[in-house]
């Protein structure tokens, strides 16, 4: 389920995105922005690819919520 969801993940990104599986069920995504409309359609994008349900053979799959942290350097 995890590998079906990193592939998902994947899929969604762009040039100056990444995705990380950092342990157990968490990812973190990264993305270099400039506006906050751009940081917007990059999470409601990796939302789509979460929201389905994942099928794994007999095993199905929700993700039940996800957080957002959003850091600048301004």
């Amino acid at each position: 389920v995890l590998r079906a969801l990193a592939g998902r993940l994947s899929a969604t990104l762009r040039g100056n995105e990444f995705v990380a599986r950092l342990s157990g069920d968490e990812f973190a995504a990264f993305k270099v922005y400039s506006s906050d409309v751009e940081v917007s359609n990059f999470v409601e994008r990796l939302e789509r690819a979460l929201s389905t349900t994942v099928r794994v053979g007999a095993v199905a799959a929700t993700v039940d919520g996800a957080e957002v942290l959003r850091f600048s350097s301004s």
